[in-house]
Parts: structure tokens; sequence; C-alpha cells
């Protein structure tokens, strides 16, 4: 996953669980938050802090943990 990426499907929220990147998080073109994914389902994804909805959220990569 690269800077900038807009994750899209099932697996790039899945990758991006996994390699613990820091994905930010904006609806309507307004910066909602940012910060570690740690789950998703069919129509969410689960932060440390907030469930944001798929539908009217984009999600993109920040950086990387190591």
């Amino acid at each position: 996953m690269s800077h900038g990426q807009l994750l899209k499907s099932p697996a790039d929220f899945e990758n991006a669980i996994m390699f613990q990147i820091i994905v930010s998080i904006t609806q309507d073109g307004e910066h909602m938050g940012s910060g570690q994914l740690i789950k998703q389902s069919q129509h969410c994804i689960h932060t440390v802090d907030a469930i944001y909805f798929k539908g009217v959220c984009e999600f993109k990569v920040c950086s990387m943990v190591h």
C-alpha cells in the first residue's frame, strides 16, 4: 500500500488492519479522524475511537506503524 492510496475493497481494509496502517478518514471532504483500523464488517470500519460507515466515508493510507 502506498501513501494516499484509497481503500476500496474488503481486501484493502484487511491489509490495512493486518499491517497496522494509519488511515485518514474523510466524509464529504471534511476530515473526520485518522488512526489504525482494528476491524471491519460489511458496512462499517472500526478504529480504536470510533466506527465509520464505508458507504459515506473515504479511507486513505497515511503511513504504516513500525
